[in-house]
């Protein structure tokens, strides 16, 4: 079996590549969403936590699921929570802590949920 030096090289690069496109979603949700940062945290990690779910569940290529988690891991950043959170009075903290965790929890499930079926479609097989 002949396997390629190269290929964790590769496999590193697509991760930094996700891993920088993540984190300017991250930014620009927050941009665009400046008054709303419960909202925009809940949506960007539901569809990041999604992605990851997805990513490790589905049977794709390696450098395919190394860029669709690091850009995951990126947007859906516990370091942007923690950095909002110590601002804000206690209960605002600690509501935004919980919700991110119940968001990125629920989401990554479906997201794995979609995984597995998607490598489990019957029409896919048929096209082959």
């Amino acid at each position: 079996m002949v396997t390629s030096q190269k290929a964790p090289v590769r496999e590193l690069a697509w991760a930094v590549v996700g891993g920088c496109a993540g984190s300017l979603v991250r930014h620009g949700v927050d941009l665009t969403w400046p008054g709303h940062p419960l909202k925009s945290m809940c949506v960007v990690t539901a569809v990041a936590a999604g992605i990851a779910g997805f990513a490790l569940a589905a049977a794709i290529r390696a450098p395919a699921k190394a860029l669709m988690l690091a850009a995951a891991g990126a947007a859906a950043s516990i370091s942007a929570v923690a950095a909002r959170s110590a601002s804000a009075l206690p209960a605002a903290a600690l509501l935004n802590l919980v919700v991110f965790f119940v968001t990125a929890v629920s989401s990554a499930l479906l997201g794995m949920l979609l995984g597995f079926s998607f490598s489990r479609n019957p029409q896919r097989d048929e096209r082959r």
